[in-house]
């Protein structure tokens, strides 16, 4: 119902009818995809390739339209990592450790701290496997890190 109205809209807005709409662009894309949401999705994911066969004068707009009105669903797994190391440099080398799996793992991941040497790690992708196996090596990376400064770490999932 609502990729129907985003149809209509795509022909609004290049003053076109909706039945030409519909056979244009609507058409190619089922032809391709289970449905038009999942039509949609994917030209968010992939991009142009998803929209091959579709005349130019549609390209553009309904990129547009997607692009406002649907979103890439994303999955975030989350886990608790508890941090310590010993000494004056302590504090530094918990930050280098905690800076270097958030360079791992870029902006789809996230490094909150919690209190008292724990911190909470946050990953989100378009799947539970992929941000499962993000978390992962992050955590990892930070497990590392800190027992190469003598540290003690310990990753919890929650």
């Amino acid at each position: 119902k609502r990729s129907q109205k985003l149809i209509e809209l795509l022909a609004k807005t290049v003053k076109a009818d909706p039945e030409v709409a519909w056979r244009e662009v609507a058409d190619p894309l089922l032809e391709r995809h289970d449905s038009l949401f999942e039509a949609f999705q994917a030209i968010l994911i992939e991009g142009d390739s998803v929209l091959e066969g579709i005349p130019k004068k549609w390209v553009q707009p309904l990129k547009d339209i997607v692009q406002k009105n649907c979103e890439i669903p994303e999955k975030t797994v989350k886990g608790v990592i508890t941090l310590t190391v010993p000494g004056a440099e302590g504090v530094e080398f918990v930050k280098k450790s905690l800076l270097a799996g958030k360079k791992k793992g870029g902006p789809k991941v996230d490094v909150l701290y919690n209190g008292s040497g724990k911190y909470s790690l946050k990953a989100t992708s378009a799947d539970y496997k992929s941000a499962e196996k993000l978390l992962k090596s992050v955590s990892d990376e930070i497990l590392s890190s800190a027992s190469s400064f003598g540290g003690k770490a310990e990753f919890v999932r929650s």
